[in-house]
């Protein structure tokens, strides 16, 4: 008898094999032998990991971090079956930069550049002038984050959160996102997603780079808070908040804003990183003040929280027997 569940892992199932087959299609090794190493790949992250790169080196791979990710994204799928966690995975959310920002960001960071909102076309805070510069880069433990390279002091704009204005039920129609803020919650919310239009260059150019801004962790508290009461709209329809230190901020530190779905209305999608520390790529996902779960009745996500590891094996070569039998 098919129940809907049955239904649901098949469907999880069919999903992520063609996205493996895609990746990695049979060659000259047949479908049945393509199963059976496909079936060795689901053991482990690793496994699939050196599946997918079928005899490459990891470091001569383009967009190696992006394929780090897909490991962990199929190697959870087909043992989890669970179409939900898919949705928030690192490697649907998370952005894939060019490999020379990519570098940068994991290097020696991606400078921002300050200097007056003026000059910045369509901003609608043309008053504000000499903001400073700031990095993009790796924050240890969480992924790439945002630096300060000189210091502020308490009330200083620091950046501004850039997004797509979402008014009601508008929030619906996107799917699940890591960089969805309320502005009013259940009311006006801003998407500041990354696309292929809006890059990190985009967002760098506009000055307005606050979508890249880690949560505290452990016994850090926050030093930045975006002030919403000051929003404004431009004339494309983005929204802008100011991003303000909240309080004395010195050069090289990492700024920080708290996550809280629940304070925002969120509906409890979870955004958790792959590695044990929030390594590769935590960054904006471990949530947001004020961020949306999901392109739903967002307004925070919630951070914390990793996805399990667990689950049955051999889900493929089970799949598989099941569609011989049918």
């Amino acid at each position: 008898m098919l129940t809907s569940v049955i239904g649901i892992k098949r469907d999880a199932f069919a999903l992520f094999r063609t996205i493996l087959m895609l990746y990695h299609p049979p060659g000259k090794e047949g479908r049945a032998k393509w199963i059976h190493n496909a079936c060795a790949a689901e053991r482990s992250r690793e496994a699939m990991l050196k599946f997918l790169l079928n005899g490459k080196r990891l470091d001569t791979v383009p967009q190696f971090r992006a394929v780090e990710r897909l490991a962990d994204f199929l190697y959870k799928g087909f043992r989890d079956l669970d179409l939900r966690q898919s949705q928030t995975h690192e490697f649907i959310t998370l952005p894939v930069h060019p490999e020379v920002i990519e570098q940068a960001i994991f290097g020696p960071g991606f400078l921002v550049i300050g200097g007056d909102m003026a000059s910045v076309p369509g901003c609608p805070f043309p008053e504000v002038s000499m903001l400073k510069d700031v990095r993009v880069i790796v924050e240890p433990g969480k992924g790439p984050g945002l630096q300060a390279v000189g210091p502020y002091t308490n009330g200083d704009i620091v950046t501004f959160y850039l997004a797509k204005r979402r008014v009601g039920t508008e929030i619906h129609d996107d799917p699940p996102g890591r960089y969805v803020v309320a502005v009013c919650p259940r009311a006006v919310y801003g998407n500041g997603e990354f696309d292929t239009t809006r890059t990190l260059e985009w967002f760098a150019e506009k000055k307005a780079v606050g979508v890249c801004i880690n949560a505290p962790t452990g016994p850090d508290t926050r030093n930045c808070y975006l002030q919403r009461v000051r929003m404004r709209t431009d004339s494309e329809g983005n929204i802008w908040i100011p991003v303000v230190a909240a309080k004395d901020i010195a050069a090289g530190e990492y700024l920080w804003f708290k996550y809280d779905h629940e304070a925002a209305g969120g509906n409890g999608y979870s955004f958790p990183t792959f590695s044990d520390d929030g390594g590769d790529g935590g960054g904006p996902a471990s949530g947001s003040d004020g961020r949306s779960g999901a392109g739903g009745s967002g307004g925070g996500c919630e951070q914390g929280g990793k996805g399990s590891d667990g689950g049955s094996s051999g889900n493929i070569r089970e799949a598989a027997g099941r569609r011989r039998r049918q």
